[in-house]
């Protein structure tokens, strides 16, 4: 996930960079907001928006992408399983 301070734009130029350096980005995530425990909204609660992509990506770009953690990206996560209760 990027920052919530970097653009569109930004964004679409990383998944670029991923696709032309050897990975595959699979999906580019806009500003989606993310359910809390008491509401679903991006007006209400700005903190609770995420944008960014998912990909396969090589290990160098996976060692370019943690450099950046702290700056431009605040988190980055495996492809993993996600199940409801």
């Amino acid at each position: 996930m990027f920052k919530d301070n970097v653009s569109e734009d930004q964004i679409k130029e990383y998944a670029a960079q991923v696709n032309s350096g050897g990975g595959e980005v699979t999906q580019i995530y806009g500003i989606i907001p993310v359910r809390t425990k008491d509401h679903l909204s991006a007006v209400d609660d700005p903190e609770a928006l995420f944008q960014g992509f998912a990909a396969k990506i090589t290990d160098d770009q996976l060692q370019q992408f943690q450099s950046l953690q702290g700056n431009i990206i605040e988190s980055i996560e495996p492809d993993q399983i996600v199940t409801t209760q």
